[in-house]
């Protein structure tokens, strides 16, 4: 180790050829050779250039393919909403008229008077979903789950059949065949046939049972169900296209029955037995209730 030591001092100039070594002729030999060679310097500025040519390289072929990749998206996403804007398929009716429609997969709809229903014929087999403003009753064919969005809540079916009104601020849903489940944010019902219900504000503010005879697209009847004067009004006005001044009115009874779809005259009768009131004809289609029967 001693001798090892001073090899080394000796080459590095800081002591003599050691005494105990032979071959000094070898050992100058190496000395010599050896200081000719000289180490690579590292240029650590011109290396760190080079590392950022390479990622920048790599960055800008990367960079295009992703703005392409993106911008067929944008693309197709634009291209799927004009395509869902410009095949919706809409149908309006007036007062006094209904509509009957047939849908792609042969759901059947009764659009009632002053109502409208949307649907999206491309992506129908996609999504059975339609928009209803109005009243409607629908015969929907056996499949996925069938939608009916309205301002006051959605209703969710499979293949049934059922009746939807939404009005003045109310969603009324009566089931005729079948299950429906009426939802509005975080709050669901289901009904099943013969029964209805009723969501005002958020809530399900009536759930009860009746005796449902004859179907909305067969029957020469409205089936009006549980529904206060103003709003009975209001659905006579609908569906007869009539105008008729109730302001003098003040009660707090519901109507429940039927008013014959073709005959206005006698609907005012049976409103005014039921509720004990007077009617007069102002002319063919203006009509006033004035008071209590008999006074």
């Amino acid at each position: 180790m001693k001798t090892t030591n001073t090899l080394a001092q000796w080459i590095d100039g800081q002591s003599d050829f050691p005494d105990d070594v032979a071959d000094r002729e070898v050992y100058e030999n190496i000395k010599h050779y050896s200081a000719q060679i000289e180490a690579p310097t590292l240029d650590k500025t011109k290396v760190f250039e080079n590392i950022k040519k390479v990622q920048g390289s790599k960055k800008s072929t990367i960079k295009p393919f992703v703005f392409k990749i993106a911008a067929i998206l944008v693309l197709a996403i634009g291209l799927l909403v004009l395509l869902k804007e410009f095949t919706v398929s809409s149908h309006k009716t007036l007062t006094a008229q209904t509509q009957s429609i047939q849908l792609p997969d042969q759901s059947e709809v009764l659009l009632q008077p002053g109502s409208s229903l949307s649907y999206n014929q491309y992506f129908w087999f996609l999504d059975r979903e339609v928009t209803l403003q109005g009243e409607a009753f629908f015969e929907v064919a056996k499949g996925k789950t069938f939608t009916v969005n309205t301002h006051h809540g959605k209703v969710k079916v499979l293949g049934t059949k059922f009746n939807v009104k939404s009005f003045n601020d109310e969603l009324h849903v009566v089931c005729y065949e079948g299950r429906v489940e009426v939802s509005q944010n975080n709050v669901s019902e289901v009904i099943t046939p013969n029964e209805f219900i009723v969501l005002s504000g958020g809530e399900f503010t009536i759930k009860d049972s009746i005796q449902l005879k004859e179907l909305p697209s067969t029957s020469g009847y409205y089936q009006i169900i549980n529904s206060n004067f103003d709003t009975l009004i209001k659905d006579v006005e609908r569906y007869y296209g009539v105008e008729i001044n109730s302001k003098q009115i003040k009660t707090d009874k519901n109507f429940t029955g039927k008013l014959p779809k073709s005959n206005i005259d006698k609907t005012l009768d049976i409103i005014s037995k039921t509720y004990q009131l007077q009617y007069k004809s102002i002319n063919e289609n203006n009509f006033i209730f004035v008071g209590d029967e008999g006074h």
